[in-house]
């Protein structure tokens, strides 16, 4: 049996154990300040470990370099005391830490990618909609649009109409009427008596027996003749005086007397 030269207890082979290289004396890991991994360490990496008695009866010189190692005076060999062992433990901590750092560095920046990315999706998502949007009030516009020339249109159609309707209600009041042109006005104040009396002279010349139902000067009295409207009892009435009118161009008193029907103002526009 083999005894560790720290605590003297016996150590055993199937146990974790550190050899000195120097002296070649089993160690228990924990009397010397290791821990199994650090012993799975150095024996994973093929490094020779020394004790410190060795190392201080040797003298070895102590590197503050990870990669300088004790070098004994009697040995060419690379040697690891505790002290840099402790050393290179502390540095591999070290780098555990950064790297521990860095991992939860590059979480953290994962998550606020997820998080970009989710409201990237939201983003997309609402332009989607709002496209929808867009094209349901474009076809909504084209609607309006139609709908407001559909009005326009029947708008115009019934101003038409009524139009249509005002001028056949216009000529319709004219129909039982006929103008007389160029009769002269009367001097005296029997303006509308005497005008009833040349009209019914120029009828009986045109060889007509029609009686005036109106008789009627139109205007403004000036200096003109003004035309003379007359209302007869039918239409028929027109047409006799209409068709008689050529014999007025053989009377010497009424020759220069025009008769025509009595037209709208859009019928004289044509």
């Amino acid at each position: 049996m083999v005894s560790c030269p720290i605590c003297s207890l016996t150590v055993k082979r199937s146990q974790s154990n550190l050899t000195c290289n120097n002296c070649k004396h089993l160690f228990h890991p924990e009397c010397v300040s290791l821990k199994k991994e650090d012993v799975d360490f150095l024996t994973s990496a093929n490094k020779l470990w020394t004790c410190q008695n060795c190392t201080k009866s040797m003298k070895i010189l102590q590197q503050s370099d990870f990669s300088n190692s004790p070098v004994t005076s009697q040995s060419s060999d690379k040697h690891f005391d505790s002290t840099d062992l402790k050393r290179i433990l502390s540095s591999l901590d070290d780098v555990r830490a950064e790297q521990s750092k860095l991992f939860d560095l590059v979480n953290n920046q994962s998550k606020k990618l997820d998080v970009l990315d989710n409201k990237f999706t939201c983003v997309l998502t609402e332009l989607s909609a709002l496209k929808e949007e867009n094209k349901i009030l474009r076809n909504n516009i084209d609607s309006l649009v139609n709908r407001v020339v559909s009005l326009e249109t029947k708008q115009l159609n019934s101003s038409s109409n009524d139009d249509a309707f005002s001028e056949f209600i216009d000529r319709q009041s004219r129909s039982k009427n006929v103008i007389l042109f160029n009769v002269r006005e009367p001097i005296d104040n029997s303006e509308n008596n005497s005008d009833i009396s040349t009209v019914n002279l120029i009828l009986r010349n045109l060889g007509v027996d029609i009686k005036p139902v109106i008789v009627q000067r139109l205007g403004k009295p000036n200096n003109n003749c003004r035309p003379i409207k007359v209302l007869l009892p039918s239409i028929s009435d027109v047409y006799k005086i209409l068709g008689s009118t050529r014999k007025l161009k053989s009377d010497q008193t009424f020759n220069d007397v025009k008769i025509t029907s009595d037209k709208t103002p859009k019928q004289r526009q044509h």
